[in-house]
């Protein structure tokens, strides 16, 4: 693995560690918690963490309501941690960073799953983000045909 897909896997996973602990006090801005892992963690500034941490702290309502519309009736509340900070950081990029392929996205969102969640967390969230993937490749097949 080349050391650029190396350190966007490093930034993304650090990425993920932050929503996740987001996730547990939402009293503090996304702000406050890449700072403290900049300090307490060694994390090194990096424009994709930032970017992510600024656009779903933005989008949470919209991120949120996606996956919860796609999650088969779950409501967003059932959802452990882990995966929702998973399908938070996934669908966030699928949506809003060009930069990413969509098949990218959801290959790292199961390694992260394979990681830090049990098998049976890791099929679900699988079968929402691809759900979701979809749905984005079809709004963008269509607006070029448009």
């Amino acid at each position: 693995m080349s050391n650029r897909l190396e350190k966007r896997r490093e930034e993304r996973e650090n990425a993920f560690l932050m929503i996740f602990e987001w996730e547990f006090d939402t009293s503090r801005s996304l702000e406050e918690v890449y700072g403290l892992a900049k300090e307490s963690r060694e994390v090194e500034d990096s424009a994709y963490i930032w970017d992510v941490l600024r656009g779903i702290e933005e989008h949470r309502e919209e991120l949120n309501a996606l996956i919860e519309a796609n999650a088969n009736g779950w409501k967003r509340s059932r959802l452990s941690p882990v995966a929702a900070s998973v399908m938070l950081l996934a669908c966030y990029e699928m949506l809003y960073r060009d930069d990413i392929p969509v098949r990218v996205s959801l290959n790292e969102a199961m390694e992260l799953m394979k990681k830090f969640d049990e098998d049976k967390a890791r099929v679900f969230v699988n079968g929402v983000l691809n759900t979701v993937a979809q749905k984005i490749e079809k709004k963008d097949d269509s607006a070029e045909e448009a």
